[in-house]
Formats: C-alpha cells, sequence, structure tokens
C-alpha cells in the first residue's frame, strides 16, 4: 500500500526544488539588468509552468512570489507589474521565511528604484518598501547601513513630504553609517531636508566639496544645486551669474560623465530646460500666463527628462 501522506510530501518537495531555482532565477534576472549579462537558466519555463496557478498565492505564498518576481524581470520592470507585486508581497510579508522575506524586499527596492529614474511615480511604494525593511531591520547588514540605502530613504521620505520622519530617520541610523561616508551623507540629507523646508541659504551651505566628491552623490547634489539657485533667482532676482555659470559646468559635467544614453539625455533636457526657463526670466520682468502654458506644454512633450515635478511646479510659480 502507499506510505501515507507520500503524495503531499512530493508535492512538498516539487515546490521547495521550484522555490528554490524560482529564487536563482531572480537573482540572476536582476544581474543581467545590471551588468548586461546574459544567463542559462535551464528548465525556467517549466518551472513558471508548475507555478503558474492562481490558487498557490494562498496555499504556498512564497513560491507565487518568486514565480511573480520573475515573470516581471523577464517582461521588464514596469509600473503595473512593480505596483501588483509590492502590493501582494505587502499583504504576505508576514507569513514568508525572515531570509526570503528580505531577499524579496530587496528585489522589489532595486525594481523601484529602477523605476523612479524614469518618469514613473514610485515614491509612496518604495518609502513603504523601505520602511517595512527598518522595522524587520534587513536594512541592516552587520551591523551597518550603506549610505547609498540611507540617502535614498531620506530623499524618498522628502520627497513624500515626510520631513519630520526623515530627521527622526537620520538621528536613529546615523550611527550605523560608516565613519568614512558620516559627515558627507549627513549634509547631503540634511540639504535636501533643508530645501523642501524653503531654507535655500541653509541647504546650499550643506553641498560642501565632501559631498560632490561622493561618487553616489555627485550628480544629485549638483541637481539640487541648480534647483536652490534657480529658486533664488526666480523669487529674488539673484545668483545670475552662478545660476549660469553652474549650468554650463553641470551641462559639460554629465556630458563628460559615464552614464546610460538614456539617463545623460534626461539630466541633459532638464540642464536646458532651465536654462530656458532662466532664459525667458531674464527678458521679463513678469512671465505672462501665455508663456507658462507654453512651457507647461513643452515639458510635457519632452522625453525623457529628470526632476520632471519640480520643473511643473516652478513653471507654475513663475511670476
Amino acid at each position: 500500500p502507499q506510505a501515507p501522506h507520500l503524495d503531499t510530501g512530493m508535492e512538498h518537495l516539487d515546490l521547495f526544488y521550484a522555490t528554490s531555482k524560482l529564487r536563482y532565477a531572480a537573482e540572476m534576472l536582476a544581474r543581467e539588468r545590471l551588468f548586461s549579462e546574459k544567463h542559462e537558466i535551464p528548465m525556467l519555463d517549466a518551472l513558471l509552468h508548475f507555478t503558474d496557478e492562481p490558487s498557490l498565492v494562498e496555499k504556498h505564498p512564497l513560491p507565487a512570489l518568486y514565480h511573480k518576481l520573475v515573470r516581471l524581470y523577464l517582461v521588464g520592470v514596469n509600473e503595473d507589474g512593480f505596483r501588483a507585486l509590492q502590493a501582494l508581497f505587502m499583504q504576505l510579508h508576514g507569513v514568508l521565511p525572515q531570509n526570503d522575506q528580505a531577499i524579496i524586499l530587496a528585489h522589489l527596492i532595486n525594481c523601484g528604484i529602477a523605476l523612479g529614474r524614469t518618469d514613473v511615480e514610485v515614491n509612496a511604494e518604495l518609502l513603504s518598501l523601505y520602511k517595512l525593511a527598518i522595522e524587520t531591520e534587513s536594512v541592516l547588514d552587520n551591523g551597518r547601513i550603506t549610505y547609498t540605502a540611507y540617502s535614498n530613504i531620506v530623499l524618498l521620505a522628502v520627497a513624500c513630504g515626510e520631513l519630520g520622519w526623515a530627521a527622526g530617520f537620520m538621528a536613529r541610523f546615523s550611527a550605523f553609517l560608516a565613519d568614512s561616508v558620516r559627515e558627507p551623507t549627513e549634509q547631503f540629507c540634511r540639504a535636501h531636508i533643508h530645501h523642501a523646508s524653503g531654507e535655500l541659504n541653509k541647504a546650499q551651505d550643506c553641498l560642501g566639496q565632501a559631498v560632490f566628491t561622493t561618487p553616489a552623490f555627485d550628480v544629485i547634489a549638483r541637481s539640487l544645486l541648480m534647483k536652490i539657485l534657480f529658486e533664488r533667482y526666480a523669487v529674488e532676482g539673484k545668483d545670475y551669474e552662478f545660476l549660469l555659470g553652474h549650468l554650463n559646468a553641470f551641462e559639460k559635467y554629465i556630458e563628460a560623465k559615464q552614464l546610460s544614453e538614456e539617463r545623460r539625455r534626461a539630466y541633459l533636457n532638464a540642464i536646458r530646460f532651465v536654462r530656458k526657463m532662466v532664459g525667458i526670466k531674464s527678458k521679463h520682468v513678469n512671465v505672462t500666463a501665455k508663456e507658462r502654458e507654453q512651457l507647461q506644454g513643452r515639458l510635457t512633450e519632452t522625453s525623457p527628462i529628470t526632476m520632471r515635478d519640480w520643473l511643473r511646479q516652478q513653471i507654475d510659480r513663475f511670476q
């Protein structure tokens, strides 16, 4: 006679194998996106077919989540797929093994960051993922937090208007930064908090040489300085020469820096759009409603472009 529960045991063994294989596939596909490498993943189609069962989410959420993650990588990380997987993960994370929870969370954060570099607005979703990483302590690795993760969290909180939460996060986690990067990281983050609070002078004071020479901050810090100088010029009529000089230097910096072609064009389009706005402001005491409408139309048509939301806000405020 057949041994009791043998079928159930075989099913669980198959699911264990499928989960392990899909976990590996997700890692390989993530590496392909980062390094433009191709990896052979034997039996992937068969594994996806085996785990392509709607009821699997309720019965066995772990292989179901890995299945959806691998599918997202295969079709290309997109807004709808990311939002759907993020929502499902937030619903189910509590029943997942701690190690797999951290792995899937890291994949989702990286996917959200990639989408955030385009025109897709996923700041709120990304911040909720980082808050979960903080809650589960997976944001720390051997008692440290990377300066990129730390700054990403602060900038997301600032973008979501949670300035008090951002300041509280800094107070709690600065001690976990490596000593070599603590000061420029804190200054970089404080600059964004001050800027969001309308404290332009304090924001600019935080942007010292150490910030600009920290690799992960160089482009973003120059972008923030551009925002500060433009806002001061647009509102107070100050720093015109400084602003033009910075725009020219920033443009040359982006042209020379090793970036993806799309990211390079996005930054160059933003710099040139700001230069266009400066030109309009310098010719007119007051910017007319028609000129603002034309600028909004031009902004809508320009792609790719970074800082789209900020540019839209500046056009609305243009006087």
